[in-house]
């Protein structure tokens, strides 16, 4: 069986204090195809948000925080405790601890997309998710209407 994988990550520049923020332009620090490989890697999307995060901390922004990580809930990864969750997400070959603290989408569940805006604790090697979306299946198919005629 041959699996195409996919992605797109966006990285939103954000000042924890002013609120300011801007979207990185991913082609000005990658080139077509890193960008591309970068979108389904958790590790790769890591290391790029630490260089990113590094890049704008050398230009001046010192308060730094939000980022997106896309990809599957593995299975078997969820725990929950009250409002605190924690899962990995994975491309099938990395994997990222998140953690979350919050109300999940109806639609969160293993084996399916996610992406989860927040930031990486270096010091904990853990995704700290502010916000989670839940990706429907890409195989959709409309309910059968009955024709009651």
């Amino acid at each position: 069986m041959l699996i195409e994988k996919k992605g797109f990550t966006e990285f939103k520049v954000v000042d924890r204090e002013t609120s300011e923020s801007f979207y990185v332009l991913n082609e000005e620090f990658l080139t077509e195809f890193q960008e591309r490989q970068m979108s389904f890697q958790p590790d790769f999307i890591i290391e790029y948000a630490h260089h990113v995060g590094d890049y704008y901390k050398e230009k001046g922004y010192e308060n730094l925080n939000t980022f997106k990580l896309g990809g599957m809930v593995k299975v078997n990864s969820v725990q929950k405790e009250g409002l605190n969750t924690k899962f990995y997400v994975t491309d099938y070959d990395n994997e990222t601890l998140v953690t979350f603290r919050g109300v999940l989408p109806n639609l969160f569940k293993e084996n399916s997309g996610v992406v989860a805006l927040g930031y990486f604790d270096t010091n904990e090697e853990i995704f700290v998710a502010k916000e989670i979306l839940a990706k429907h299946d890409e195989n959709y198919s409309p309910v059968e209407l009955n024709n009651n005629d």
